[in-house]
Formats: C-alpha cells, structure tokens, sequence
C-alpha cells in the first residue's frame, strides 16, 4: 500500500510517540476486515505489516476506515 519511504516515516512516528497516547490512524480505503467485498482495501500483507508496526512499539490506536459506501467498527486483537 505505502512506499519503502513512506513505511520508514511512519515506523519513526510510532517510535516516537509515547505509549501513554492514543494514535488515530485513518484511510479513505479499507484497512481493517477481509469479510467485506470491497475492491478498494488494503492488500493483506499491507494491513498485517501495519499491524505488526502497531504491536512492535506498544501503539495505542484507532483506525478510522472507509469511504461514503462503507464504514466499520471493530476491534483487532493481537498477531498472537
């Protein structure tokens, strides 16, 4: 979904934001489920990579989905 670059710069602002703060992360396409037929989502390896980041550096947050057809809410558990 994002460039090498693009990865980079959002891996240094999880490692700079403090674990006692809530991180929103939003998306005009589809991060979160793969249950819906949607064509515009992000592509598994993409959403699990973000997850990974998520979990590496303790990151609070919510993840704001979705585009004028479809919203969602729901929550993710750890990569466990």
């Amino acid at each position: 979904m994002f460039n090498e670059e693009t990865w980079t710069w959002l891996e240094n602002v999880f490692r700079n934001t403090s674990s006692d703060e809530l991180l929103l992360i939003s998306s005009g396409i589809q991060v979160i489920y793969d249950d819906v037929i949607m064509k515009e989502r992000w592509d598994l390896q993409s959403r699990l990579r973000l997850y990974k980041l998520l979990d590496k550096y303790k990151i609070h947050s919510l993840i704001l989905s979705g585009d004028i057809h479809f919203g969602q809410i729901g929550e993710r558990q750890g990569l466990h």
